[in-house]
């Protein structure tokens, strides 16, 4: 049954003929697009949902690092001031 199956397949496609049609260059480029259309979409997609967890961390990073900063200069302040 496989081979047969196989075999009709080989035959429709020996038997199949060129088309002989003409895709213009406006309907080739419109084509194009529609296939990076989804492509793009779904990068987008990505991007923008990565982007919000991305912020989120930076911010707390920066957050902590100011305080750190923040905390050294309360510490220098709070120090006796050196005798050299």
């Amino acid at each position: 049954m496989d081979k047969f199956v196989v075999f009709l397949f080989v035959l429709v496609l020996l038997a199949a003929k060129p088309a002989l049609a003409y895709i213009g260059p406006g309907l080739a480029v419109a084509g194009v697009w529609m296939l990076f259309g989804p492509i793009a979409a779904a990068v987008s997609v990505i991007l923008i949902l990565a982007y919000f967890p991305l912020r989120y961390f930076y911010k707390k990073y920066k957050h902590k690092k100011m305080q750190q900063a923040e905390g050294e200069k309360a510490d220098e302040a709070d120090a006796p001031p050196s005798s050299e």
